[in-house]
């Protein structure tokens, strides 16, 4: 299921209400000429996992890029866990949905 919350605001009420057991948020940015990419996974709201990479200079690398990057660090921190019911991916690209 894909979902859009809208406003700032909206999205943090419901990411309160998500029950799922796994949530990872994750995200790519630039900042000062360079590009990098961050996910987090929580279990139980406790954070278990945090991955960052820095990709280089914006003249070699796109946010673009490190968003789609930002979805391989998610499937990456979640491939060791186990009995898992219910995943979350939170992501702020409508262009990866």
């Amino acid at each position: 299921m894909v979902c859009i919350p809208g406003p700032k605001e909206k999205a943090k009420l419901e990411v309160a209400a998500d029950r799922s057991e796994i949530l990872v948020f994750s995200d790519g940015l630039g900042h000062e000429g360079g590009i990098s990419v961050v996910a987090v996974l929580y279990r139980g709201r406790a954070e278990k996992c945090l991955l960052r990479k820095f990709l280089g200079s914006e003249e070699r690398h796109t946010v673009f890029k490190a968003e789609l990057l930002t979805l391989s660090l998610a499937v990456e921190m979640m491939k060791d866990e186990r009995q898992v019911w219910s995943i979350t991916i939170s992501i702020d690209s409508q262009a990866m949905m």
